[in-house]
Parts: structure tokens; C-alpha cells; sequence
């Protein structure tokens, strides 16, 4: 599945429930990363889960951030 499906399950998936639109962030640098973390804490505090999806050489996984604890993200992974 392409970026822009992943983008249309995740808005009919959990934006139905959420009342949120997802859009895709690619996040290839550790400054990438750091940029969008703000958004994901705030998105967390609000009771807003945030999908992710990780891929590497052996392949990919879809998993949703659920909360914050302190300095750590609590991760729902199916």
C-alpha cells in the first residue's frame, strides 16, 4: 500500500473515532523527527492517538502512539 492509502485508512480508521484528519509525515532525519515530536505530544494530551508506521530492510509495521509518560511514549503495537 502506497503513502496515500495508509493516509485514507488512517482518516477512515481512527479519524471516524477521533474527529482527526491524519496526514503523513515522512520522517528520514533525526531534525525530522524533532520537529514533529511537539505535534505528536500535543496531539497525545488531547486524547489523539497518533499512527506510525516503521520500515526498514526486513520490512514494515503499522503501530499508534496512545499516550505520553514523563519522557516516554506509550506505543499500542498490534
Amino acid at each position: 500500500m502506497g503513502p496515500e492509502g495508509q493516509e485514507r485508512i488512517n482518516d477512515t480508521a481512527v479519524g471516524s473515532a477521533t474527529g482527526s484528519d491524519y496526514q503523513r509525515q515522512d520522517l528520514n532525519s533525526a531534525d525530522d523527527r524533532r520537529a514533529v515530536f511537539i505535534e505528536v505530544e500535543k496531539s497525545v494530551a488531547q486524547g489523539q492517538p497518533v499512527p506510525v508506521d516503521v520500515s526498514g530492510k526486513e520490512g514494515a509495521h503499522a503501530m499508534t502512539i496512545i499516550a505520553q509518560e514523563g519522557d516516554m511514549l506509550q506505543v499500542y503495537n498490534p
